[in-house]
């Protein structure tokens, strides 16, 4: 496992009692850094503390925006230990056409007797307007909307496509009554991917064009011609250039597995697709199953024909990979009749929402209300990392 050298060796840094606010480049002594790791168990569980070991080097020292505007790391010690957390890293946003660098907050924790300690967190992060954050508890909704934040309305339009009928069901059971699951025996996806490819998904087809539809290693200066023609149709997003899609999807500790490139017949790239899965768990720590998430879904081409066959080799691919239910995010309001021809049914949601404080409050509805002012995915923010395997 991949770890900073800075954790490794100890700091002549010395943290006091009470609020810090320190540089990624600033290490952490030994200690300090386990308390960290001992906080993240605590807030979220021990299987996800080694993920968020292994991605703290790609999201703050290995980010390529951190030259342009530094991460902000607050801690909150109390007798030499951490007992609060919020990170925030930098990303590229397209903010009414024109690209600045946003803070993405992360990892908002705090011990039992130290909540308050969120309200002073949140308070500093807001003032380094403009920041985003993706799916937020209600609790951090309701501190970040007191410092004028809101939600962006696509990101709660959320569509779902089940392959197995009776997933849903099974996993209500099994994560509301896991020994009773256990003891009799309801089956369902364990434990990794399956030893075999199942059938294609019902309704979509089996195959598309095989020359049209190829995998894609690395995203290189063709898809940034297609980036560029598809993001002037809307106002605001991540900046998805190829520096930012290749440091999400391809050289993150949870790479996407599935990345697809649609062609036409004069080699030109038409059409992006890039799809993930996630591994869910009940509470006794069981394998419960695996869904699949559309991570972007980006066009050159107005036709719905290349949204539709990439979705289909997606979902296919997904269903390969022992994805149930496969979701789609936000993404553009213009795909909703495209995902509806493919099986998907709109489950509004906010797992995935993205949250965002762009400049004055006063603004922030107007901004945030406009569907077809934004592309938004599942794949913006920070949600995939925290909490899941994708």
């Amino acid at each position: 496992m991949r770890r900073r050298s800075t954790h490794q060796a100890a700091s002549a840094s010395r943290f006091l009692d009470g609020w810090q606010c320190i540089s990624s480049k600033q290490p952490f002594n030994t200690e300090l850094w386990q308390s960290l790791l001992d906080l993240y168990e605590r807030s979220f569980g021990a299987r996800n503390v080694q993920p968020f070991e292994q991605r703290w080097c790609w999201q703050y020292e290995e980010n390529p925006w951190r030259s342009q505007r530094e991460p902000l790391i607050q801690l909150w010690i109390r007798d030499g230990k951490i007992v609060a957390h919020f990170g925030a890293f930098p990303l590229p946003m397209r903010i009414d056409g024109s690209s600045e660098i946003v803070l993405c907050g992360a990892d908002l924790m705090a011990d039992k007797g130290f909540g308050f300690v969120a309200l002073q967190l949140m308070k500093c992060f807001v003032k380094e307007v403009p920041v985003i954050g993706s799916g937020l508890s209600p609790a951090a909704q309701t501190l970040f909307a007191r410092f004028g934040g809101g939600t962006v309305a696509l990101s709660r339009d959320r569509w779902r496509y089940q392959i197995r009928r009776m997933t849903t069901l099974k996993r209500q059971l099994r994560r509301r009554f896991p020994a009773f699951a256990n003891r009799t025996r309801i089956p369902m996806s364990m434990n990794g991917m399956p030893q075999s490819t199942p059938a294609p998904p019902v309704g979509l087809s089996n195959t598309t064009n095989p020359v049209g539809i190829r995998r894609i290693k690395r995203f290189e200066s063709d898809y940034d011609a297609l980036w560029d023609h598809a993001c002037k149709e809307f106002r605001f997003s991540i900046d998805k250039t190829s520096t930012y899609m290749n440091w999400r999807y391809v050289d993150s500790p949870a790479a996407a597995p599935c990345r697809l490139g649609l062609y036409r017949a004069d080699d030109k790239l038409v059409g992006v697709i890039v799809g993930g899965i996630n591994q869910h768990w009940d509470q006794s720590g069981q394998a419960i199953g695996i869904d699949g998430e559309i991570l972007e879904l980006i066009r050159g081409d107005a036709a719905d024909t290349i949204a539709g066959e990439l979705i289909r080799a997606a979902v296919n691919e997904l269903g390969g990979l022992g994805a149930e239910i496969i979701g789609a995010n936000g993404l553009r309001t213009k795909y909703n009749s495209v995902l509806a021809d493919c099986g998907f049914r709109r489950s509004p949601s906010d797992r995935y929402a993205l949250s965002a404080l762009l400049d004055s409050a006063a603004r922030k509805d107007d901004i945030l209300a406009r569907h077809d002012d934004w592309y938004v995915s599942a794949g913006d923010g920070d949600v995939l990392y925290g909490r899941s395997i994708v």
